[in-house]
């Protein structure tokens, strides 16, 4: 995982650090690598082809190891011969040429007349008389009578070998004597066509007073760095907390790889609204090559449960298919009123939910809770929740629920111990998730997975969002006078009551859904928790409904 994009810098030499030093003042939080490919110095020797296979091995190199936002190659030589070619090999990769600043020496020049120093390479390449050509047809009258060229090895290597020990008269004699021959050439500008040679760009200029102009490209190349920055990025949320999240580029077409690490922007998005949390696995962000994240898109759902250290809300996941329930028969013990709870939240979030009895191999008719587990689970199906038994020990279930998964984004939550890790290993063996054991003392499990973490199928035909075990499920984004709503079985009751809507469905007479209790039409557990939760939720908001 990278810790967002890099923007990496490549020269055979030093030559290139001034464009690396004239980017990082500009943009000092941006991440940047310097590559010095001395193994193949110089560039400016190399031939056409030569430089193609060196700079296109040395590119799959740093798509491999430093996740580049952008590749500048910082040698004017590699830039003049190499740029075209390397971007149709790697089109999804933005390169940057240092090119030389022909352009605005053009078109600057009174004379007519402008001169350019580089390598023996680039001087000899068509690339500057091809743009003096494509200059004469863009810009109508501004014909270019002549430009001069000259090959400067000698100052390339004075760069790479004397510049830290030189005095400064030698550093401005070695810059001088191109200068004068230039002159008396009759140029009025000077294109530094070498990367090395802007190491004695102060040099250069104080050399070309007063009727001469010297032109680099350093701040152009910047500029182009800083445009394609500035082009924000689609992601997909796969994990985080507080303000640190791991992002899975949308471009990207490998599950589980190319994760980049992001922040956000300023640390509040705009879209947060109060949330304990801003952000969740499955969420859509757009952010910056450099890793913040910018704003959230609009999501098709949230799946939620009320923070009580937090005292707001918490986003569990988002744009969700199926919220799937892990519960178990036994270690832990079956707890329908967290299943109650789970289906109330799934109801209010417009999510559809699913009953997962994992561990199914502990149920059995000699268990002691064994008539009372089917006759809950019985009890969901007539309700109309959709309910499945799986065993990771037998293997039992597991195809079915494989079958349930494709092509949905569905959140696997229940308490500790439920064995939420085993099943995604044996779904996706990928994942490797640590599992853990029981709490013999408390018959409860031991916290494994310690935040929400998206994870996709090798065949990106499913994803899996898995959340960490809770003992206490609260109730999110529902007010008490509400909750009944989200019942479908009380609400059916409720219709018959003769109080209407003020019912409070506890002690009145005519009350359709104590009547429904009585006769077995809504279960007394059910019921309970309805009670319950309200109760909860009155207390939340701080007043009494009844």
């Amino acid at each position: 995982m990278q810790n967002g994009k890099t923007v990496v810098f490549v020269d055979s030499g030093v030559g290139g650090r001034p464009y690396l030093d004239v980017f990082k003042d500009r943009n000092p939080d941006v991440q940047t690598v310097y590559i010095a490919d001395s193994q193949h110095y110089p560039y400016g020797e190399k031939t056409r082809p030569e430089l193609v296979e060196i700079l296109s091995g040395l590119t799959a190199k740093i798509i491999d190891e430093h996740n580049p936002a952008v590749i500048v190659l910082a040698c004017n030589t590699a830039s003049v011969t190499a740029l075209e070619e390397l971007r149709l090999l790697y089109p999804d990769i933005p390169f940057v040429g240092t090119v030389p600043a022909i352009k605005p020496a053009i078109l600057a020049s009174r004379k007519k007349h402008i001169g350019v120093i580089g390598t023996e390479r680039t001087v000899a390449e068509t690339y500057i008389d091809d743009l003096a050509r494509s200059i004469e047809k863009e810009y109508a009258g501004r014909k270019v009578t002549k430009i001069t060229k000259i090959g400067a090895a000698d100052l390339v290597d004075f760069v790479e070998k004397k510049l830290e020990t030189a005095s400064n008269v030698e550093k401005f004699n070695a810059a001088e004597i191109y200068v004068k021959w230039f002159r008396e050439a009759g140029a009025d500008g000077i294109v530094l066509g070498c990367t090395h040679f802007l190491f004695l760009l102060d040099e250069f200029k104080e050399a070309a007073k007063p009727d001469i102009t010297i032109y680099d490209s350093l701040d152009g190349v910047s500029a182009r760095i800083e445009a394609i920055l500035s082009k924000n990025m689609k992601g997909l949320i796969i994990s985080g907390s507080r303000n640190v999240f791991v992002v899975k580029p949308l471009t990207s077409h490998n599950a589980n790889e190319n994760y980049i690490e992001c922040r956000i922007k300023g640390k509040v998005l705009k879209e947060d609204k109060n949330f304990f949390n801003p952000l969740a696995p499955g969420d859509i962000v757009e952010y910056t090559q450099t890793g913040l994240i910018i704003s959230l898109k609009k999501r098709r759902n949230i799946f939620t449960r009320f923070n009580i250290k937090g005292n707001v809300p918490q986003i569990l996941a988002a744009n969700i298919d199926l919220a799937f329930c892990i519960t178990s028969p036994a270690s832990p013990p079956f707890r329908p009123r967290f299943i109650d709870r789970f289906l109330l939240q799934a109801e209010v979030c417009g999510i559809t939910p699913v009953i997962l009895c994992n561990k199914h191999d502990l149920l059995c008719e000699s268990s002691s809770n064994y008539e009372i587990i089917q006759e809950r689970l019985n009890n969901y199906r007539i309700i109309g929740y959709k309910t499945i038994f799986t065993s990771v020990q037998s293997g039992d279930g597991l195809e079915a629920l494989q079958k349930m998964l494709i092509n949905k984004t569905s959140v696997f939550c229940g308490q500790s111990g439920v064995g939420k890790s085993s099943l995604l290993n044996a779904l996706l063996p990928e994942a490797c998730m640590k599992v853990g054991g029981m709490n013999k003392k408390w018959d409860r499990g031991n916290h494994t997975t310690v935040m929400a973490h998206l994870f996709e199928s090798k065949n990106n035909d499913f994803t899996l969002i898995d959340t960490p075990g809770v003992r206490n499920f609260s109730i999110a984004g529902v007010t008490a006078k509400d909750i009944i709503n989200y019942m479908p079985d009380i609400l059916g009751a409720a219709r018959d009551c003769g109080f209407g809507a003020s019912c409070t469905h506890r002690s009145e007479e005519g009350c359709g859904v104590l009547k429904a209790v009585k006769t077995g039409a809504i279960h007394p557990e059910r019921y309970q928790s309805f009670i319950k939760i309200f109760d909860e939720v009155v207390s939340n908001e701080g007043e009494l409904l009844y």
